[in-house]
């Protein structure tokens, strides 16, 4: 009986939430993209090198480009030699080809109409142990919304971000990584080791950012509450030891600012 109702909550769970209300989603597998062959411009954009594909067990996948652009969406079947994925609106039916000895994947479709191969290498970036930041619901926050938003929205929105941000910082402390990069991150702040700055500048702030909200008003909005809450931090939060503890509780400081 105990086996049957827990079948029933699980089926229960995955009925009522969507990809961009979870945050517990792991990825079953997460790639880089290092080579591109494209005889024709007919694929997703955001398709680009050294972005980040991930696979998830229900049937969906994440693109994370080095500029933060993010793309997501379904895998219709797949087999250990097939996939078949929707690409901007467009169905491939992929081959699957492993190189043994340098352990690279190739996505191949050989379709007249639609004739694209993908070299993929297995990658860490963005995930580490039970923390994946390439799921749907760690990036929901990228995605641009399809009507204005309230301030509240925006609030919440920002404060997404910033958690991610956060969390990634926790994610290359636990790696105990000497170094980190900013690429993936949509990032409309400036780090140093002293301290987090944003630019006066409005469109001195990464595009990429900006578009990711419905429109240039939004935007600005956005940019504003940010310098608000980046200013509202009276002293920094330096740690002489771990610039990277100090970018965390500074960025939980503007989150509280935001939320309140």
């Amino acid at each position: 009986m105990k086996p049957i109702l827990y079948t029933l909550l699980i089926l229960l769970v995955f009925s009522c939430s969507s990809s961009s209300d979870s945050t517990t989603e792991s990825n079953k597998e997460a790639y880089r993209i290092i080579k591109i062959s494209k005889p024709s411009d007919t694929f997703e954009p955001k398709l680009k090198i050294d972005a980040l594909l991930s696979f998830y067990p229900n049937n969906k996948y994440t693109v994370i480009t080095t500029n933060g652009e993010y793309l997501e969406n379904v895998v219709k079947s797949s087999s250990d030699d097939k996939i078949e994925m929707i690409i901007d609106s467009t169905v491939y039916n992929f081959t699957k080809k492993e190189d043994k000895d340098t352990g690279w994947l190739t996505l191949e479709a050989s379709s007249p109409v639609h004739p694209l191969e993908i070299t993929l290498t297995k990658t860490d970036k963005l995930h580490y142990k039970k923390l994946d930041l390439l799921s749907p619901g760690r990036n929901w926050w990228r995605v641009k919304p399809t009507k204005k938003e309230t301030e509240r929205e925006i609030h919440t929105r920002l404060a997404a971000h910033l958690n991610y941000l956060i969390d990634y910082f926790q994610m290359v402390d636990d790696m105990e990584s000497r170094t980190f990069s900013t690429e993936y991150l949509n990032l409309p702040l400036k780090l140093y080791g002293n301290g987090i700055a944003i630019s006066r500048d409005y469109y001195k702030t990464p595009f990429e950012w900006r578009d990711s909200f419905y429109d240039d008003e939004d935007a600005y909005y956005a940019f504003n509450t940010l310098k608000k809450a980046l200013n509202s931090i009276e002293k920094y939060p330096k740690d002489p030891k771990n610039h990277l503890v100090g970018f965390r509780k500074a960025l939980k400081m503007m989150v509280s600012y935001i939320e309140s």
